[in-house]
């Protein structure tokens, strides 16, 4: 499994792959970048509609009348969940010297 793949399973589901390192000892190449940007481009922009789609499920509750109190804490996984995504693929661009 590429390794930008690899990066962004254990991101996303906490998977590793067998003989993945478990930091990189080198910064990532630019084609890996390239592998790892393209990856996380629709992952991040599903994650962004997602946390759009439960601030609108809680503005609703709230205008109706409804706790919000479990919807609240599930976006604010989910906005940290989304944060965490975009904080990794600006390090990953660090580590490249490409940012």
């Amino acid at each position: 499994m590429p390794r930008a793949l690899a990066i962004i399973r254990h991101l996303l589901f906490g998977q590793r792959s067998v003989g993945t390192p478990r930091c990189a000892t080198k910064p990532p190449t630019v084609p890996a970048i390239d592998t790892l940007l393209k990856a996380a481009r629709p992952h991040i922009a599903i994650a962004e509609s997602l946390v759009v789609k439960q601030r609108l499920l809680v503005d609703a509750l709230k205008r109706d009348g409804h706790p919000t109190a479990d919807a609240e804490r599930l976006l604010a996984t989910m906005q940290g969940i989304l944060a965490l995504m975009r904080t990794h693929v600006v390090r990953e661009l660090r580590k490249a010297s490409l940012l």
